[in-house]
């Protein structure tokens, strides 16, 4: 079943630009360059990269159960976040993977141009070509789903040490999230792995506008 939602991102900055991510700055300045280390101009090339279109796709999968992905896509100019939902009906596991990747190939198709941001790009490929080996009639979309893949996806800054820090202790949504945003205990679901995608980034962005310049290296 699928489901869309629409909502203006206004709430989301309120909240982001207030309490949450001015906790996030207070503690990004209180580290050593040894605890934070950012690569400027390589994460301000990645986070300029994601603003190159007219908006953004966030994904996330449940590769291992199948049964649901959580998607959110950025407007960047009117700040909009719709919110697509898909979750499984009980029923053959052929007619289930068809129609997980039928309902994913419709609601990429409503940006057809826009990037999409993954948390493991590899593993997602993987996954789609998978797919696309299974029903080859749907082979053309799926290797287009896979261009549109950004090159570097949020495992790489963070694992890969563009945006390093020594307090992130596991590399997952919940982990960097949970760093990005200290005293928080909230985890994300799959369902809504790709909002988690999306705050991630907002951190982000703060942080290295705000305060990168004092923990910088080239």
């Amino acid at each position: 079943m699928q489901t869309v939602k629409v909502k203006t991102n206004k709430g989301t900055e309120n909240a982001i630009n207030n309490f949450p991510v001015m906790k996030t700055l207070k503690e990004a300045k209180k580290k050593s360059p040894e605890q934070l280390t950012i690569h400027g101009y390589k994460l301000r090339n990645w986070l300029d990269s994601l603003q190159d279109s007219n908006g953004i796709y966030y994904l996330d999968i449940d590769i291992a159960g199948l049964k649901q992905y959580s998607m959110h896509y950025c407007d960047h100019a009117n700040k909009k976040v719709l919110e697509f939902d898909y979750h499984a009906e009980p029923k053959d596991i052929e007619d289930e993977r068809k129609e997980f990747l039928e309902a994913l190939m419709f609601d990429l198709s409503l940006f057809p141009d826009e990037p999409i941001l993954v948390f493991n790009r590899m593993e997602i490929e993987e996954f789609l070509l998978n797919l696309s080996a299974i029903y080859y009639e749907n082979a053309t979309a799926v290797n287009s789903i896979i261009s549109r893949l950004t090159s570097i996806d949020m495992l790489q800054v963070f694992k890969g040490g563009i945006y390093q820090d020594t307090g992130i202790k596991e590399f997952t949504i919940d982990g960097i999230y949970r760093n990005l945003y200290p005293g928080t205990s909230r985890t994300f679901a799959k369902a809504q792995g790709s909002y988690g995608m999306h705050l991630i980034i907002l951190a982000v962005k703060s942080i290295i506008y705000q305060i990168a310049g004092m923990k910088m290296v080239a």
